[in-house]
């Protein structure tokens, strides 16, 4: 949807809506287009919630109210399932087991995405007036005080993954000075420099995909030119065939794993329109056409 490839995102969201299971929810990992892999088949509470992010984005890009309408029974059973996994303080549970059961652990960097895909939903929901933009909202406005109340507590004790880091700020649950103080707190434990974002602190492997998505926070939080210089590090680092590998393990001086993903490339991209074109660029519009709209 970024680079305007409106058929094949949808071709995607119409496999999506197909596969959905009946209460809303998606399995972890299927073997095929259809077949779950037998030991992925709890379902997680942000992985269904995701769907709302593209469900606005494709109609921020089209303005195609028709197929809004048409998607939004996809999205509400979605977030029914989402809410399902919800505490009683705010937070969501993480997944679900295959016996339905809420398996309690809570994930901050999942969490930080729900927040992000409930300003979603309740922008659809708005632009829909549908009945359920009032749960929403308020959904929202509880899930992010126990969220900041709980980051807190996280960065105090265990911030050890960089995601857990900068996803507050990629998702808007910190904003302006608050999110560029954040940003520039932890940069020395995550930053390794002329490289790009650690995926553990004290760990010598950087990730191209945390790097990009670091890449956006910073643009969220008007770090614009600390983005580009990061952007500068990773985007010499691509194989013969124009393609990023995983990682890079720096201490070894080689790429590792061996393997490379889809989602490294999606994320480099998705950097690279937060950078080049912001006024069309996702998570920043998502959040200020949420916050310019309350």
């Amino acid at each position: 949807l970024s680079y305007n490839y409106i058929d094949q995102a949808r071709l995607g969201l119409r496999w999506l809506i197909e596969i959905q299971n009946s209460d809303g929810s998606w399995f972890t990992r299927y073997l095929s287009s259809k077949k779950p892999e037998l030991n992925y088949q709890h379902t997680q509470s942000h992985y269904a919630a995701y769907i709302a992010i593209l469900i606005w984005y494709d109609f921020f890009v089209t303005g195609d109210l028709n197929e809004l309408k048409k998607n939004y029974p996809t999205l509400k059973n979605a977030l029914d399932f989402t809410l399902s996994c919800q505490s009683k303080e705010g937070l969501f549970y993480w997944a679900k087991t295959i016996q339905k059961q809420c398996d309690e652990t809570v994930l901050l960097t999942a969490n930080a995405n729900i927040y992000n895909s409930l300003m979603a939903a309740y922008s659809v929901s708005k632009q829909l007036n549908a009945i359920e933009q009032t749960r929403y909202l308020a959904t929202l406005k509880k899930h992010k005080v126990a969220l900041l109340q709980y980051y807190k507590q996280f960065q105090d004790f265990k911030l050890d993954f960089s995601m857990d880091w900068f996803y507050p700020v990629l998702c808007g649950v910190l904003r302006k000075s608050d999110a560029k103080q954040h940003l520039e707190m932890f940069w020395e434990d995550f930053v390794e420099d002329e490289l790009g974002c650690l995926c553990r602190k004290n760990k010598p492997w950087v990730t191209f995909a945390e790097s990009s998505e670091l890449i956006m926070a910073l643009c969220i939080a008007k770090q614009t030119h600390k983005a580009k210089k990061l952007f500068d590090w990773i985007i010499e680092k691509p194989d013969q065939d124009h393609l990023f590998w995983m990682g890079y393990e720096h201490q070894e001086r080689c790429f590792w794993p061996l393997e490379k993903p889809s989602w490294t490339s999606a994320a480099i991209l998705l950097a690279l329109k937060h950078l080049s074109n912001p006024k069309q660029a996702c998570f920043i519009q998502l959040i200020d056409h949420f916050e310019s709209n309350q």
